[in-house]
């Protein structure tokens, strides 16, 4: 059997459910959405492929890149980043809280993972709005309200005998990207 990291999967899973072209400029920051999906980065700043570091001392966490800074070298944590959103490595991240989550869907209701640890989930109104840990009563009295629910629970993952946690993870996210989208598509009409 083939091991895939939580950190593949979801990559994967985002990929899969892209919402962006992947013309944006890579390792880049970006000031807002708009700016994200015009391919305008912020000038003067470049994120050094594969630079990213967590480690985590008697349960606290610490985060950061190196980052160009016009033509400079520097190790920046998260809180001194010059945009909260950014693409790295083929993805879009934003900072909250001093950490690092990946974007799974935008929209009203934006979806994110923890990047370090891919079972924390959080969603926002809007991808500017303060994040909340995602609870399923909240996602399924949201759904209840655009006729979604039942659907949801219909097509509710079955945990296969032999499963790792990792694809559980998987068949649960994946499940919920999709309700998200569209929960999104709802509201925008």
């Amino acid at each position: 059997m083939i091991k895939i990291s939580r950190k593949k999967i979801l990559v994967l899973l985002f990929v899969m459910y892209s919402f962006i072209s992947f013309g944006q400029t890579d390792n880049r920051f970006y000031k807002t959405m708009e700016d994200y999906l015009n391919d305008k980065p912020i000038v003067g700043y470049e994120i050094v492929p594969n630079s990213l570091t967590y480690f985590e001392i008697f349960g606290n966490s610490k985060e950061s890149f190196i980052v160009i800074v016009n033509g400079q070298s520097e190790k920046m944590e998260l809180s001194k980043l010059p945009s909260e959103l950014y693409k790295y490595e083929g993805n879009l991240y934003r900072t909250f809280d001093k950490s690092c989550y990946l974007v799974l869907e935008v929209g009203h209701y934006c979806y994110y993972v923890l990047q370090h640890e891919n079972n924390v989930r959080k969603y926002s109104e809007s991808i500017t709005g303060d994040m909340n840990k995602f609870k399923e009563k909240w996602f399924e009295e949201e759904l209840k309200k655009y006729e979604l629910l039942e659907e949801y629970k219909n097509e509710k993952p079955q945990k296969e005998k032999n499963e790792t946690e990792d694809t559980w993870l998987t068949k649960i996210v994946t499940r919920e990207i999709k309700y998200f989208k569209l929960l999104n598509e709802k509201l925008k009409r």
